[in-house]
């Protein structure tokens, strides 16, 4: 039987999320609540705002990285769909465990994943794009890789918008980076400048 979403279900799923990601932050510094939120926000504002994918996108890491959250859990409260896009959207080897996929077993399960998982992921890509000048280099290179083997190609058969706000991303993120590169001559412009990226990067969580 199909389960039916209501405005309840969004609701709850906001309220699930900023439980399971508790006492959490980003890389960033922000709360990490704020990335699903922003996930969501993403889709919505591309015509995505349907209640399951919503309810998916608040969700989307819940089960990988929050505090203790299992697919049963959220199967019971949301529907055996959501909690298998869940899965699909996660890292985990298998449904009830904990081990990790690599990452290109990752971004196979993915490939072959509905396009509305796709979707939420490419919303993900996008959310976490947006600031790629405070990610360390080593997340900052797998992420641009990932969206422009993958994502972007992705997004071009099932989200053109999306695919073009993330290109966009990457894009703005290149022509900050050869400005840096430009202001190497400048010293002291080129200190304060990475200082204050480092000091956004690398602020006091609360």
């Amino acid at each position: 039987m199909e389960f039916k979403f209501t405005d309840k279900h969004v609701r709850l799923a906001k309220a699930y999320s900023r439980k399971a990601h508790e006492g959490q932050y980003r890389m960033s510094g922000p709360p990490f609540i704020t990335h699903p939120r922003g996930v969501a926000k993403i889709l919505a504002r591309h015509g995505y705002g349907d209640r399951s994918t919503q309810v998916t996108a608040y969700l989307h890491d819940a089960f990988e990285q929050g505090r203790s959250v299992s697919l049963e859990e959220v199967g019971k409260l949301f529907g055996a769909g959501v909690a298998k896009n869940v899965f699909l959207l996660s890292r985990t080897t298998r449904e009830g465990g904990r081990g990790k996929l690599g990452r290109k077993e990752y971004l196979r399960r993915l490939s072959l994943a509905p396009a509305a998982v796709k979707r939420v992921k490419i919303a993900d890509a996008i959310h976490n794009s947006r600031d790629l000048e405070l990610v360390d280099a080593k997340n900052r290179k797998r992420l641009v890789r990932d969206a422009e083997s993958h994502y972007i190609p992705w997004g071009k058969k099932d989200a053109p918008s999306m695919a073009r706000e993330l290109e966009g991303n990457i894009e703005r993120y290149r022509q900050i980076a050869a400005s840096m590169r430009r202001l190497k001559g400048n010293i002291a412009q080129y200190k304060r400048i990475t200082a204050q990226m480092t000091e956004r990067r690398e602020r006091p969580r609360r």
